[in-house]
């Protein structure tokens, strides 16, 4: 597999782990809460907001195993870094 190849690099940065995704997305963060369901694109992904995760699932579609599997996941990702603090 090529390093950097052309199709996982976004137009303007240097790939998605060049930060610059990150701050995007604190930029903008005010617009993809106020469209929710919606969706607002950021730097090609679009990006979903929910109040709860439930609500945040629903939001992206995500059904049936796939939900569930989710909810499980970032519930276990939530727990441990409550666990640490």
């Amino acid at each position: 597999m090529q390093k950097n190849a052309p199709e996982h690099v976004y137009p303007g940065t240097g790939g998605f782990h060049d930060g610059g995704f990150l701050q995007s997305l604190e930029e903008e963060l005010p617009q993809v809460i106020a469209v929710g369901a919606e969706g607002h694109k950021i730097r090609g992904c679009v990006t979903y907001a929910g109040n709860t995760l439930e609500e945040l699932a629903d939001n992206m579609g995500l059904a049936a195993e796939v939900k569930e599997n989710f909810l499980a996941t970032m519930g276990k990702i939530v727990g441990e870094t409550v666990a640490a603090l």
